[in-house]
């Protein structure tokens, strides 16, 4: 699915600056590895945990 970063940030209601700190971020724990145009899962389990954490409030 081919959608643009600037896309992505505003579907999720924040800049496109705040989305780009937050995948580097991903990248330096090792869920994600960000390249030109493409980013891929790395750490799925990780990215889940993650995910869960925030929902929960922890």
């Amino acid at each position: 699915m081919a959608l643009s970063q600037e896309d992505l940030a505003t579907s999720l209601g924040v800049s496109r600056q705040s989305f780009n700190r937050a995948l580097a971020e991903r990248q330096e724990q090792g869920l994600i590895n960000q390249e030109y145009g493409n980013v891929s899962v790395i750490d799925r389990g990780g990215l889940k945990e993650l995910v869960n954490q925030y929902l929960s409030g922890a």
